[in-house]
């Protein structure tokens, strides 16, 4: 009997110009990191997540999730650096939309625009 070996590299690459080089299913812009969150903290399973995105196969989320447990401490830390960023934004957002005096500007929060105007 001949061993056969597979290569699973194939499924699982990095490229600079796709969110900044972080490791995503081959052919795709779906992160390991969302991956390995989409099971982790959802619970989803490598079927569930699947099926919700039929693009992928399913060899290629159980490499995604090899991998995000592999560097399980990594993932995370950079999921709490994005989540600290984009906190940081949220605040920085809502701080423009006050006056000195730290009352709303009129006109200018979100919920003062009607739907669908520019910046909503």
């Amino acid at each position: 009997m001949n061993a056969t070996t597979i290569d699973i590299g194939q499924l699982l690459e990095s490229n600079p110009e796709i969110h900044g080089g972080a490791v995503v299913i081959a052919g795709t812009r779906i992160t390991v990191q969302s991956i390995g969150l989409l099971h982790v903290d959802q619970g989803w399973s490598a079927e569930e997540i699947v099926a919700e995105n039929p693009q992928i196969s399913l060899a290629s989320v159980h490499a995604a999730l090899a991998l995000y447990f592999e560097r399980r401490p990594q993932m995370e830390g950079i999921y709490e650096a994005d989540l600290a960023y984009a906190d940081e934004q949220i605040a920085a957002q809502e701080r423009s939309w006050l006056t000195p005096d730290g009352s709303d500007r009129p006109g200018n929060s979100p919920s003062s625009k009607p739907f669908g105007s520019p910046g909503n």
